[in-house]
């Protein structure tokens, strides 16, 4: 009788125990993967221990197939923040495939699971993006890669979550992309800048001071919008050189962050600049923030007759006796005691004439209280908030404004599952 090749019969067993062990793990995650779809729909529940229960279940499901599952259920806001949570539990294995859609990009693994996503996309990129903040450091080799990636979206996506991270490794590939004003468009570069002044260590301040000395217009403008991080002299000082920018973007956004750092030293300069064409409004706003009396005569002659809300605003919030009463006689003869005594009414007159009043904006920065701010903002969810945001910025009153609106909405969901509880229940019909 032949003898049975050894060869062969140990080829046989290895492909016998290959076999075994590949339907092993394909029941394995098979079972996992109905597992994490069970989950998902129990997310809907209104208990909050059971949800509770599920993400952190959730969490613990690592394989790759289960994290593609979980990143393409993130479809509406309740399921989204549990989702995001819970791949934030699952860490460094989840990063390849929350970076995998930045920029909208919809990867096949994604179209095989949902399709096509649709009106979902921004529901599952913010899911993705918070996903990956949360994760933290473990995230940030993976975008520092995606710095480098052909799509635009996803270099832009990657630097504001590198921002919101703000780890110093990812400074030098940061760095060396705002070097790059060629292949970077002009929303990219404010990005990178963002970033480097989110992380906020000497480096980053160094490469944006460097940056202002750029032969790129587009850099220097960035780098200007983003050193209001810094309130050091060193910084005042190149912003206020940067004024005289020939580039007049560039010169406008030294303005802003001058008025967001409000240095007295800064109020000289700007008022000298308030006769220099189109950055004069930009001027006038800055020298409001700062506050200083200094600036009321000289906005008021730059501003004649003119109703412009950027020279109105900056007196109003200045708030002098005499820069108020230029602000009256300009717009005389409304009365801004009574918008702010009746914002709701000063709105729908607004509508009728088809035109959001500047004096509305006005009798927000005289009268203003958070309340007053959040009555806007229920007035009118776009204007009204928009003006509400832009009174609380000037005032350094964001913190109360959002307290009340937090206080607000609360008392709204209480209000509506208190309503929900005592809803009747409905008759059932009798059958004919």
């Amino acid at each position: 009788m032949r003898k049975p090749n050894r060869v062969a019969v140990c080829v046989l067993a290895a492909v016998f125990i290959a076999l075994c062990a590949a339907v092993g793990w394909y029941v394995y995650y098979s079972r996992d993967v109905a597992r994490v779809r069970t989950l998902v729909s129990v997310l809907d529940s209104k208990d909050p221990a059971v949800v509770a229960a599920a993400e952190a279940e959730l969490g613990r499901m690592r394989s790759p197939r289960c994290i593609r599952v979980m990143i393409a259920a993130m479809k509406d806001n309740k399921r989204q923040e549990v989702l995001y949570r819970a791949l934030a539990h699952v860490g460094k294995p989840a990063v390849p495939y929350l970076v995998d859609i930045l920029g909208y990009r919809t990867p096949e693994w994604l179209t095989k699971i949902r399709g096509d996503w649709g009106r979902d996309r921004e529901a599952v990129l913010s899911g993705a993006w918070r996903s990956l903040v949360l994760i933290g450091p473990d995230a940030t080799d993976s975008l520092v890669a995606a710095l480098g990636d052909r799509n635009l979206g996803v270099r832009a996506d990657a630097a504001i979550i590198l921002g919101e991270i703000r780890d110093p490794r990812a400074v030098s590939a940061l760095v060396a992309a705002l070097g790059e004003p060629a292949s970077n468009g002009d929303g990219l570069l404010y990005n990178i800048a963002r970033a480097l002044s989110s992380i906020r260590d000497d480096h980053c301040k160094a490469a944006l001071l460097s940056g202002m000395k750029s032969p790129s217009p587009k850099v220097r403008a960035v780098c200007a919008a983003t050193l209001c991080a810094w309130k050091d002299a060193d910084v005042v000082d190149a912003l206020i050189s940067e004024l005289n920018d020939s580039d007049v973007d560039a010169a406008c956004r030294a303005a802003g962050s001058l008025g967001e750092i409000r240095d007295p030293r800064a109020v000289e300069p700007l008022i000298a600049r308030l006769k220099a064409g189109r950055i004069s409004r930009r001027a006038a706003c800055a020298l409001g923030y700062i506050g200083d009396e200094r600036a009321v005569d000289p906005i008021i002659e730059t501003m004649g007759n003119s109703r412009d809300l950027n020279y109105l605003g900056a007196l109003e919030i200045i708030g002098t006796p005499k820069a108020r009463q230029a602000v009256d006689k300009c717009i005389a003869p409304i009365d801004l005691a009574a918008i702010a005594g009746d914002p709701k009414a000063a709105f729908r007159q607004a509508y009728a004439r088809a035109v959001i009043g500047q004096e509305l904006n006005l009798a927000l920065m005289r009268y203003g209280t958070a309340e007053l701010a959040a009555d806007y903002c229920e007035a009118d969810p776009v204007s009204g908030e928009s003006m509400a945001h832009l009174w609380a910025h000037a005032r350094g009153q964001e913190k109360q404004l959002s307290d009340v609106l937090a206080a607000r909405q609360a008392a709204r969901e209480r209000r509506i599952e208190a309503s929900t509880d005592t809803a009747p229940e409905p008759v059932p019909q009798q059958g004919r």
